[in-house]
């Protein structure tokens, strides 16, 4: 029995030894595995915050482009707004010459606030006595605007300045509108044009 005795003792030493050395060895491998796994948490965790800084600088960048386009489009409407202006006022400047030649010409004639007012409606102006009664055949498109009574600011215009512009603004649609009205010089009548943005 000794034999037997020290065999199963030698093989339940071995097999203590084998389990102690696996136990040893899972012990590694689950280090190495927790250690694997808080790696690529932290590589995660630093690919998303690499992932959200480079979200945030793009955000910057399409941000900064979006006011300079904005800064870019409020320049254009600005340089836009005065090009209409300034055209609306060559147009009636032009209209007055066109009036004041024919009127030279035609002063002692019968038809000549007839021909005055043919002269203007081709330039597509209004003509308006200091009544504030439309004459001619254009008629003024104004914006309903409450409390104001824009005939009569065109006429004190006129009146005190011989020309200017009167700028007019819908509460209820936001449209501007600019009216450039001038002293015709003659019959007691002004001109002018409008232009809205």
């Amino acid at each position: 029995m000794r034999i037997r005795d020290s065999i199963f003792i030698i093989l339940s030493l071995t097999l203590l030894t084998f389990t102690i050395y696996f136990k040893l060895e899972i012990n590694k491998l689950e280090n190495k595995n927790l250690n694997l796994k808080i790696s690529k948490h932290t590589v995660n965790q630093e690919f998303k915050n690499y992932k959200f800084q480079e979200i945030q600088s793009k955000l910057l960048q399409d941000t900064q482009r979006a006011k300079e386009e904005k800064k870019r489009l409020i320049l254009e409407q600005e340089q836009l707004r005065k090009r209409k202006i300034e055209n609306l006022k060559i147009k009636v400047d032009t209209a007055f010459g066109e009036a004041q030649k024919l009127y030279k010409k035609y002063k002692n004639g019968k038809c000549k606030e007839l021909i005055i007012k043919e002269a203007l409606n081709q330039h597509r102006v209004f003509i308006k006595d200091y009544g504030g009664n439309d004459v001619g055949e254009i008629q003024t498109t104004e914006l309903h605007v409450q409390g104001r009574a824009l005939r009569l600011e065109e006429i004190q215009k006129v009146r005190r300045h011989q020309e200017g512009f009167i700028k007019i603004k819908s509460a209820d649609t936001n449209i501007t509108q600019t009216i450039y009205v001038k002293d015709l010089g003659m019959y007691d009548l002004y001109i002018g044009s409008s232009t809205t943005f």
